[in-house]
């Protein structure tokens, strides 16, 4: 499918394993998948770019996070970031309802320590090496997070927001800091639909202080800004090439792709 699609596409290839000796095999593993998608072989001139990245702070160890580190230098990656507060109490307290999942899951996780810090000043240290970093539904940020965060790209996923928790991030915090936000869907395991328009409408009605072209500017060239191709896509500019979208009472219609 994504071979034969007209679509940039951007593959990103989540690692996960909270146990640090397993770590070495986890890497391996996500290796073996980010190979085969570089040998694929891009039929249209949009080429298809890959990447590793760490699936959340609750399910990536402190040695699979240095391993990513070194793995994802200069690159583009993203992590699920503060979408639970129970995330935050993990890494604070080493308390909450993530004990209750380890458990039960029956992952050991005596060699986990608690930092006293958020969950996001504790994994953003981990990568120094210019990566470049989108973190993913924010429901729980904090503006201490924000200030040491300037440089990360914020994607707000409300409608997964909503499933999930049932909670609203703090957008009006993250607008009056002039956060780098752009809009996303998450997937299907906590969403009804991977519609961009459906995350516009839903930003409008939660949050009607907000203009709409600050919003289609989320959804489209901070988009394009965080994934490092804005020299082509993401707005009505020379020797670009992005879609055309008719957006009519709330329903998006493609006219060009």
């Amino acid at each position: 499918l994504k071979q034969q699609s007209p679509l940039y596409w951007h593959n990103f290839i989540e690692v996960s394993g909270f146990v640090d000796a397993g770590a070495p095999n986890r890497l391996a593993a996500a290796e073996g998948i980010l190979g085969r998608f570089q040998n694929l072989s891009p039929t249209t001139v949009n080429h298809h770019s890959h990447s590793l990245s760490p699936h959340a702070p609750y399910s990536v160890s402190k040695n699979l996070f240095r391993l990513l580190n070194e793995k994802t230098a200069g690159q583009l990656i993203t992590i699920h970031n503060q979408e639970a507060e129970a995330e935050n109490e993990l890494y604070r307290r080493k308390s909450g309802r993530f004990l209750d999942l380890y458990n039960n899951f029956g992952i050991d996780i005596t060699g986990f320590e608690a930092t006293g810090r958020s969950s996001l000043q504790s994994w953003l240290p981990y990568f120094n090496k210019d990566q470049r970093i989108i973190a993913v539904h924010n429901s729980f940020i904090g503006q201490e997070d924000v200030e040491q965060a300037r440089a990360l790209h914020f994607c707000l996923c409300i409608n997964a927001n909503l499933y999930i928790e049932n909670v609203l991030p703090p957008v009006e915090m993250l607008v009056q800091n002039d956060c780098n936000i752009i809009l996303g869907t998450d997937s299907y395991a906590s969403n009804h639909s991977l519609n961009i328009m459906a995350e516009i409408n839903m930003v409008q009605q939660h949050f009607p202080a907000i203009p709409l072209e600050i919003i289609l500017q989320w959804a489209t060239l901070n988009g394009a800004k965080a994934l490092g191709i804005d020299n082509r896509f993401g707005s009505f500019d020379k020797h670009k090439q992005p879609g055309l979208v008719l957006i009519k009472e709330g329903v998006a219609r493609r006219v060009i792709t």
